[in-house]
């Protein structure tokens, strides 16, 4: 990886959090203040590759673990503003055309949910701090993280490399 392609991966997944969460905190805070306490979120989207380390794509991990820590962090310093952060680490997103598509195994199509299936669901989650979006992801994060937990650091690197080696040659 190039040091422009790192460049462009961190201004993608890492600064505009950052930078919109500091933009908008001023005004939550002011709210807080001014207006009886008023209740505001912030939701940052992260994915479950933030669980698990993914040769080949490490570094897109590693972007995803960053809005972890930062959501973590803010979730506990905010909470005396009545300020909610959630992060939502979904898994694939995609549109009708590939859920349809015969030719896309079965099960990735199973775990495969709508960008507008994650928001939804996201949205009635508001009060929890953190989950993977939809029943589907919840449920795939939730086995996966207890499963790949428990294998042997060599297997789980072997199985997760060829993840996402598929998933950096495209």
């Amino acid at each position: 990886m190039s040091l422009n392609e790192v460049h462009t991966l961190m201004a993608v997944n890492c600064y505009p959090i950052a930078l919109l969460t500091k933009q908008v905190l001023k005004s939550f805070k002011s709210r807080f203040k001014k207006d009886n306490k008023i209740r505001s979120l912030i939701i940052n989207f992260s994915a479950g590759a933030s669980l698990i380390p993914t040769p080949f794509v490490q570094l897109y991990s590693a972007t995803k673990v960053y809005t972890n820590f930062l959501s973590e962090g803010l979730a506990y310093e905010l909470k005396e503003f009545n300020v909610d952060v959630m992060t939502v680490k979904s898994y694939n997103l995609t549109n009708e055309i590939v859920l349809n598509n015969e030719k896309i195994p079965f099960f990735v199509r199973l775990a495969t949910v709508t960008p507008e299936q994650c928001v939804k669901a996201s949205l009635n989650k508001c009060t929890e701090s953190s989950h993977f979006g939809a029943f589907t992801h919840e449920f795939l994060g939730t086995m996966l993280t207890c499963v790949i937990d428990m294998m042997p650091f060599e297997f789980r690197m072997l199985m997760t490399g060829t993840m996402g080696k598929k998933i950096k040659d495209g």
